[in-house]
């Protein structure tokens, strides 16, 4: 990064990538782009900060229901980006304004986020059939670890939901994320083995 004629200016100049592993070494080198600062993904209150700067063009019922809605979301949405979590609020308001409403609400941030997950009703029949004895031996299976997960709280991960999607993927547990929080006890640990082991 030279050129520049005075040199007491005060130049910075930022890039951003997803791909450092591909840039060339030479841009890398002293003096040019030499700092490197990793950006990870947002925590709960990060993720609701970027969800409020991005419901400021939405509409709600009224602030206070927004601001308990987008507290839902940022807690149902951990590992989400910040471009995914615009995507939740642009796709519930594009089901808003095909279903006819003045306001976006809970049903529509949840179909959102189920989009969003790519775990919606598409409203097609899934060609690829569970057997009856395997669907049942899923299901199980899962509520065994949704009983787990509730008798056994994980302190910094609730239990949220659990569904049997597909054959073609694992069944799935949702938790939610509670920032900050670690284990604390032996029996937090504990308790985490007794539901792996599930």
């Amino acid at each position: 990064m030279d050129g520049f004629k005075v040199s007491t200016a005060q130049v910075l100049v930022i890039g951003a990538t997803n791909r450092l592993d591909i840039i060339d070494p030479a841009l890398l080198r002293k003096g040019r782009f030499d700092k490197i600062i990793r950006v990870g993904l947002p925590l709960k209150d990060g993720r609701l900060a970027i969800l409020k700067v991005h419901a400021m063009n939405k509409s709600f019922r009224s602030e206070e229901e927004k601001d308990t809605l987008l507290k839902e979301i940022a807690e149902l949405t951990e590992d989400f980006t910040g471009a995914e979590l615009q995507n939740i609020l642009n796709e519930a308001g594009i089901l808003t304004a095909r279903k006819d409403l003045d306001y976006i609400g809970r049903d529509e941030l949840l179909e959102a986020l189920k989009r969003q997950q790519g775990t919606f009703e598409t409203g097609q029949e899934d060609t690829t059939k569970i057997p009856e004895e395997l669907r049942l031996r899923l299901a199980y299976r899962e509520a065994a670890v949704a009983v787990l997960a509730c008798y056994f709280p994980e302190p910094h991960r609730p239990f949220v939901e659990t569904d049997i999607t597909s054959i073609r993927s694992q069944p799935n547990m949702c938790y939610n994320e509670v920032s900050g929080k670690v284990f604390a006890r032996k029996s937090d640990y504990i308790n985490s083995i007794v539901r792996s082991c599930a």
